[in-house]
């Protein structure tokens, strides 16, 4: 959970340092030299954004599971102190 997460974070991170690099509101220059990186650019940050929402998700997952297997009432008929429990 802890490594999906810090991956999220990584994802975001990346990102946001990507779109620094466009003009806030810069409209896509059709014909421009610079059209395709800039396409490229807001194709990479979709995926990072995508990327980022899974592994938080995962994250998010492996969090309950492990909270459930923690918090378990199972009890097993060849427990030692399953009379106890």
């Amino acid at each position: 959970a802890q490594k999906a997460k810090e991956k999220s974070q990584q994802y975001m991170n990346s990102n946001a340092n990507r779109i620094l690099a466009i003009t806030p509101g810069q409209p896509i220059l059709v014909g421009h030299h610079s059209e395709k990186k800039h396409r490229r650019l807001i194709e990479k940050a979709h995926n990072d954004i995508r990327n980022s929402i899974k592994e938080d998700s995962k994250s998010k997952y492996y969090e309950d599971k492990a909270k459930n297997i923690e918090n378990t009432q199972v009890i097993y008929n060849d427990d030692p102190n399953a009379i106890e429990k």
